[in-house]
């Protein structure tokens, strides 16, 4: 979270900036990212699936009927152009606060509460939660439900404006700093609207700094890495040129074992520390 603070908007740092000292302090436990789980797309309708989905066994009929209420509430349905799906099965919420270990004292961000039904477990479980939310009837919803609990901060801003970078090149700063380690499924039917997409739940347990692969410069290694990443579905000898020739590029990635057409996609963690140890000079 602290290098992710300088790339903050303003209404989020001074928020975040006291919680650092404390989260340093802590000692590191595996957090839960979840993914989408592409399995194909239905063809069903939306409002077809959005009645299968009201109708799914695994979902209790309570969660499904309070997240309704609480939309009601504000005359509001789930909007498409926000990605607004929301969560019907509290067992999930559960098992997600399970697998990130969430306990007393825990301060816990946490990207579009929605209705809260996630919140709702974070809190219960002893933690202290920020939520940034881009709806402003979801922000007001949230902070109103959880207002006497004394354990909720609401941001209404929208998170991707915080420019972490892509998902790709953030998942290898992950993955350099952490071991990811698949927990379980969610099912689709646990959403509303259903999506058309499963999604999995992967933790994220920290490394010890004697456990980072081996470049030369963290800051190279990194910049590298988003460069790559920035030209879409290019190959690597045409993203990488500010760095060197074409020619040293393809050369550099023949020594790594890796055809000289290769895309960024195409490279593993250790592809990437290898090829920047080669064409990066301390």
């Amino acid at each position: 979270m602290s290098s992710w603070a300088p790339h903050l908007p303003s209404s989020l740092q001074p928020i975040l900036q006291p919680c650092l000292p404390e989260l340093r302090r802590r000692v590191p436990r595996p957090r839960p990212w979840l993914s989408p789980r592409d399995n194909g797309t239905d063809s069903v309708g939306s409002k077809r699936a959005d009645v299968k989905c009201a109708r799914a066994s695994q979902k209790s009929p309570d969660d499904y009927h309070a997240t309704l209420r609480a939309l009601n509430s504000r005359g509001r349905k789930p909007r498409k152009s926000l990605g607004q799906h929301y969560m019907l099965n509290s067992e999930i919420n559960d098992q997600l606060a399970g697998a990130a270990n969430v306990g007393e004292g825990d301060v816990v961000l946490e990207i579009g509460p929605g209705t809260g039904s996630l919140t709702n477990v974070l809190i219960s479980s002893g933690a202290t939660v920020l939520a940034v939310e881009k709806d402003p009837y979801m922000a007001a919803l949230v902070e109103e439900r959880f207002a006497d609990t004394g354990r909720l901060k609401v941001v209404e801003e929208d998170f991707v404006k915080c420019h972490i970078g892509s998902h790709i090149s953030l998942l290898l700063e992950s993955l350099r700093d952490s071991d990811p380690e698949y927990k379980f499924d969610v099912p689709r039917s646990s959403f509303f609207p259903q999506p058309n997409v499963d999604a999995a739940v992967v933790t994220f347990k920290l490394k010890k700094s004697a456990d980072y692969p081996a470049v030369c410069s963290t800051k190279s290694f990194f910049s590298l890495v988003n460069s790559a990443f920035n030209g879409k579905r290019k190959m690597l000898r045409n993203t990488l040129q500010h760095i060197c020739t074409p020619l040293e590029i393809e050369t550099a990635l023949q020594h790594v074992g890796l055809p000289a057409t290769s895309r960024p996609e195409e490279l593993t963690l250790d592809d990437f520390v290898k090829l920047h140890n080669l064409l990066v000079r301390p």
